[in-house]
Parts: structure tokens; C-alpha cells; sequence
């Protein structure tokens, strides 16, 4: 790659774009439940930008933005997260083996997803209603094993993951005996 060609136009994003990444992760990390996506997006492209950043001053930006948004990750359960962790700030015991603890349980899991109505059976609200209609709570998928260990919004997150956000198991083979 010819970084010479781009490094003007690089360079002139990041003066007027770097001190721009704090605001909206800041008002993304005020509603942890809605759009939960959004913190995969933000975690990857923040891991991006700062392994590939040469500037320590806009490392220093994109890194207090990262920041922010794993004070609000750390306890979601999310290996994915967790190896984006491990790669920008290196090993952490605890949370490494919490990540194979996640791998693990994650290859327990069926591959297909049954789809559960229980708006009958729980009370719908705000919050849960997504996870309700996504019939997480009734299935026993091997994620039992450690309920008592995961927080209710663990819980959650992991019917949104339900819902189809999995990463393929060829991927997951490297991160469970290659990295960790």
C-alpha cells in the first residue's frame, strides 16, 4: 500500500474528526439495551483506529474514546469484546479466562434458533420485550450452566445474540486455543 498517496487526506480527517468520536460513544453508552449492535460496530472500528494510528496524539483521543465505551461493555459477557480488549491493552487473567468461559458455553449452543412466543407468559416492558419476543428466556442451551455468574443484563444480551449475532465457529477456533 502506497501510504504516502492517502496520508494528506488521512491526516486532515483525523485533525477535524479524531476529537469527534468522544460525543457520540458518550450518548451510545447512555442506553446499553437499545441498538446493542452499535457497540460491535464502535468496538471495531475504535480497535482500528487505534492499532493502526502512527500519531500518539490521536492514539491518546481514540484511545480515551475506547475508554468510555468499554467501561460500559466490560461486564456484558461479550468475548467478542473481550478479545478486542485483550489485543489493545494485552492479557488481563480474569478476563481472559471469563472470555474462554464465554467460547466455551458459545460452542454448547444449538446452531439453529427455535422461535418462542411468550408474550403471554412474562409481562412485557420496555427493556425486555425484545428478548421475550426472541424467545431467549425458555430455551436451556448450555448457558445454564453458569446462570448463576451472569447478570440479568448478560441475560439479555445474550437473546439478542440469539437473534442471529454469532460469529462463525471457524474464527472462534483461533481465539479459544490460538490467542488465549
Amino acid at each position: 500500500m502506497n501510504s504516502s498517496r492517502f496520508s494528506t487526506a488521512y491526516t486532515a480527517s483525523a485533525v477535524f474528526g479524531s476529537l469527534e468520536t468522544l460525543a457520540p460513544i458518550s450518548l451510545e453508552v447512555l442506553d446499553p439495551n437499545g441498538s446493542y449492535f452499535k457497540f460491535n460496530l464502535d468496538t471495531i472500528n475504535l480497535y482500528n483506529l487505534i492499532r493502526l494510528e502512527g500519531s500518539s496524539y490521536f492514539r491518546s483521543i481514540y484511545t480515551k474514546t475506547y475508554d468510555i465505551l468499554r467501561n460500559t461493555t466490560d461486564d456484558h459477557h461479550n468475548a467478542h469484546f473481550n478479545m478486542i480488549d485483550r489485543a489493545l491493552r494485552g492479557p488481563n487473567a480474569a478476563r481472559d479466562a471469563s472470555t474462554r468461559l464465554y467460547l466455551e458455553l458459545w460452542l454448547l449452543r444449538p446452531r439453529r434458533d427455535v422461535q418462542v412466543d411468550l408474550t403471554g407468559v412474562y409481562r412485557a416492558c420496555e427493556r425486555t420485550a425484545p428478548a421475550i419476543r426472541s424467545g431467549g428466556a425458555a430455551r436451556d442451551d448450555g448457558f445454564s450452566l453458569a446462570a448463576k455468574s451472569v447478570s440479568a443484563r448478560g441475560r439479555r444480551l445474550r437473546s439478542d445474540r440469539r437473534r442471529g449475532n454469532r460469529l462463525h465457529p471457524a474464527v472462534l477456533d483461533g481465539a479459544i486455543y490460538g490467542v488465549l
